[in-house]
């Protein structure tokens, strides 16, 4: 099988070191005996010819490609990239997490939200406002503390703890009024301490698990906002819940993160591109080994 693992960085050179998720999916492949090949957006191009669309990368033909590995690693609006997806899925290449780019689902935690709860998932009450007029009713209606979160953002980047109506006015109304965009309220689980459980999931298999807990005055558990992590044990219940929320949102590889709370496991996010640098370094399971073998037995 030849594997192309598809990332969407704009490297300065092809020579440029790639990111530690990548570079071990890669590692993965070769140590199982496959082809593989890091393949980076910028160096697609496309040639429309008597109707016919043929695809190049680095000005040659497109070399032979039995499934590629989305990695997305953008911070622009999605759909500048989906084009590219789009004609690779057109010119019949298999993509695992290609909804990361052709659905809008996956880029933004307000449509997330809507996925998880028509599936009937577990969640923190939440509300979404786009306008600073509603403030005072939907934190009295959620209480506080809570936590507000930005549509896109990941590794706790957009994510803030409002400890009064003092606190979330100038961050609602920064949002809303300058960047233009909507802003999610969510409740505050405070018996779950500062941790949270990320699950790494691929189809119906649970690769790894580690609790995470946010270092001293940080809400933020993610380990690129400086939480620690450590292996956890998960409970058939969230297990089930990791695996349907991937489902729900249209991907195959997700990191979802769970809260345990006093009224049950809860879902958090659902995460396109998990990295898991921390969490093979938590549990010490060889997470990317684990990707390889789920496209390897995947059926196409």
């Amino acid at each position: 099988m030849k594997i192309g693992i598809l990332t969407f960085g704009r490297p300065q050179t092809k020579e440029t070191e790639p990111p530690y998720e990548t570079k071990k999916i890669f590692e993965a492949a070769l140590a199982r005996g496959l082809e593989a090949r890091i393949f980076c957006e910028p160096f697609f191009s496309f040639r429309e010819r008597d109707g016919k669309m043929e695809i190049f990368y680095d000005n040659e033909p497109m070399p032979a490609c039995d499934v590629f590995i989305a990695r997305t690693n953008f911070i622009e609006d999605f759909g500048l990239h989906s084009t590219t997806v789009d004609m690779l899925l057109s010119a019949g290449y298999k993509i695992i997490n290609s909804n990361t780019l052709t659905s809008a689902a996956t880029k933004n935690k307000l449509t997330r939200k809507l996925l998880l709860s028509q599936a009937g998932l577990p969640m923190p009450r939440s509300s979404i406002i786009r306008d600073i007029a509603s403030v005072s009713t939907e934190t009295l209606a959620l209480g506080f503390p809570l936590v507000v979160k930005t549509p896109n953002g990941s590794g706790g980047r957009g994510v803030f703890l409002a400890e009064n109506l003092e606190t979330v006015l100038p961050i609602v109304d920064y949002l809303t009024v300058t960047q233009k965009i909507p802003v999610l309220l969510e409740e505050f689980i405070k018996e779950a301490e500062g941790k949270d459980i990320r699950v790494f999931v691929a189809g119906e298999k649970i690769l790894a698990a580690m609790e995470r807990e946010a270092k001293p005055g940080d809400v933020r558990s993610n380990i690129h906002a400086g939480g620690a992590g450590r292996p956890i044990e998960l409970t058939e219940t969230e297990k089930d819940i990791a695996v349907r929320a991937t489902k729900a949102v249209g991907l195959e590889i997700a990191g979802v993160d769970i809260i345990r709370s006093n009224r049950g496991p809860m879902i958090l996010e659902v995460n396109a591109r998990p990295g898991f640098e921390g969490l093979e370094l938590a549990t010490g399971i060889d997470v990317a080994g684990g990707i390889i073998d789920y496209v390897t037995n995947h059926e196409f």
